[in-house]
């Protein structure tokens, strides 16, 4: 769990999946601006960005200049005090059901996810930063000791 409050910036547009070259624009205006990407979410109409938060406003603006630009993209938004919970272990991408048992018991107690991203050896989840807390428990009990999936705390 990152121990700063993020801020998650989504632009969304109905052109987005059929765009190419979206994704080297909009990290290339971030990287330019010095904006450090913690974690992307991506989806059939939306790109999803997590930035600490005293880069929220700067990475939201360089954003907002890519897609003034471009047609692909309808608007932007700026989700803040976001947490950030990373589950990672080269397991994930060869053991079943491992997304189902990191985020199952955050839908039984009703905590929202608002993005998830993941790759081969890692699950980021980002969530509301009043639920970071509770989330991370639940998460760290759903493996035992010695399990395949290790949870590691980010300081």
């Amino acid at each position: 769990m990152y121990k700063h409050p993020m801020s998650l910036i989504t632009v969304t547009g109905e052109k987005v999946r059929v765009t190419p070259g979206i994704m080297a624009r909009l990290s290339t205006a971030l990287y330019e601006n010095d904006v450090n990407v913690y974690c992307i979410s991506s989806g059939e109409y939306s790109l999803s960005f997590a930035v600490v938060e005293e880069d929220g406003k700067r990475a939201a603006e360089a954003l907002r200049r890519v897609i003034q630009k471009d047609c692909a993209f309808d608007s932007l938004t700026v989700e803040k005090n976001v947490a950030l919970i990373t589950v990672t272990g080269k397991e994930i991408g060869e053991r079943s059901g491992v997304l189902v048992s990191v985020t199952g018991p955050l839908a039984k107690e009703f905590i929202n996810i608002v993005a998830v991203s993941s790759s081969y050896d890692s699950i980021s989840i980002l969530l509301d930063w009043k639920d970071k807390e509770k989330a991370f428990k639940l998460i760290e009990n759903c493996f035992e000791k010695g399990a395949l999936v290790e949870i590691y705390q980010r300081k």
